[in-house]
């Protein structure tokens, strides 16, 4: 399960689904920062963790927030299926090198 979510999320953040920065609009969408619990809590609800690496300088994490994090339709399907988790890979260069692979 753990290997599917992490998957899952590097697909998503392959694609271009790294979320806007912290500061930006998250409209509704419910980040939660990582911790060690994300992981057990995915595994007892059977949901994914999509771990969302972004940064200051990524362009690309705009767009995200703009036009697909924002809409409603996506907000619903990450509620139902997802833990939303984002990360500032500058802050937090060990999940970025260990997922990032």
């Amino acid at each position: 399960m753990r290997l599917t979510a992490i998957l899952l999320a590097l697909v998503l953040h392959g694609l271009g689904a790294a979320a806007a920065l912290a500061g930006a609009s998250s409209g509704s969408m419910p980040w939660r920062e990582w911790s060690d619990e994300i992981s057990q809590q995915a595994q007892r609800e059977q949901r994914f963790v999509l771990l969302s690496l972004q940064s200051w300088w990524c362009p690309w994490c705009h767009v995200m927030e703009q036009e697909t994090y924002s809409d409603p339709e996506v907000q619903k399907l990450v509620a139902a299926h997802f833990i939303p988790v984002r990360v500032d890979q500058d802050s937090r260069p060990d999940l970025s090198q260990r997922y990032e692979r």
